[in-house]
């Protein structure tokens, strides 16, 4: 029996050696989980991997957004937690908000450069194609320029040189309106409320006096990121089971 399990664990690991390898990035979001969706329906032919990154955020609900996604699709969910103080910004509450007048407050530098960087360096695989898929859309692209086209494109370039092989970032949902991202979970049949936009959630506690605290996280419904959200819900024509809030 253990001979036979043996033979197996390397027929496994031979078979997937022979594929090209990809990584999905999952914030928990609506963007991140339909281009999942969207990646792995279109190219099957990919040993595909998922990625959460915990950096301090206080955006919790993500974790569990991200997880349930995950298990949709039938994968394992790869943790990847940042030091402390690797990123800053609002959103990690620490530090001081360095953001230029024309970033969002809650634009963490870097954030993309070093999640792209650590999933391309854990699939990296002497020979073989890396394919990096995210949620990055141009419509956050104002205030996160880290979501731009252009930037996507040089960092697959500037991997590729650095790695010596393929490296291609795919965001299937980079020029879609964020109502035609809320109408394509739909298509694929995502649960909204499995997905989390909120950068700066508050903790609604439940419960009696004199009791153990409990609660539960709810958008705050100011933040660019819930207000993107609630544009895309409005014009799509639908009610965000987070909120109830429609057109």
């Amino acid at each position: 029996m253990e001979k036979y399990v043996r033979e197996k664990a390397v027929e496994s690991r031979e078979g997937r050696a022979d594929r090209p390898r990809g990584g999905l990035i999952l914030s928990g979001g609506p963007d991140s989980a339909l281009a999942a969706n969207i990646a792995v329906t279109t190219h099957p032919e990919i040993d595909w991997q998922a990625f959460h990154f915990s950096y301090g955020q206080r955006a919790l609900p993500e974790f569990k957004c991200a997880s349930q996604q995950t298990r949709r699709l039938e994968l394992h969910l790869n943790i990847i937690t940042l030091p402390d103080g690797i990123l800053t910004s609002t959103m990690t509450q620490r530090g001081e908000d360095r953001a230029h007048e024309s970033l969002e407050p809650t634009f963490v530098p870097g954030r993309n450069d070093i999640f792209i960087s650590m999933v391309a360096a854990r699939l990296y695989h002497r020979g073989m194609d890396i394919h990096i898929v995210g949620g990055w859309n141009e419509e956050d692209a104002s205030g996160y320029p880290d979501c731009r086209e252009a930037y996507m494109d040089s960092k697959a370039e500037a991997l590729a040189l650095a790695l010596d092989c393929t490296v291609l970032i795919h965001s299937p949902v980079i020029r879609m309106r964020k109502s035609d991202i809320i109408s394509g979970l739909r298509l694929f049949n995502i649960d909204p409320a499995t997905t989390w936009s909120c950068y700066t959630p508050l903790f609604i506690q439940e419960g009696d006096v004199g009791k153990p605290a409990t609660g539960k996280w709810e958008p705050c419904n100011e933040c660019a990121s819930c207000k993107l959200r609630a544009k895309g819900f409005k014009e799509a024509g639908l009610t965000d089971p987070l909120t109830h809030i429609t057109s």
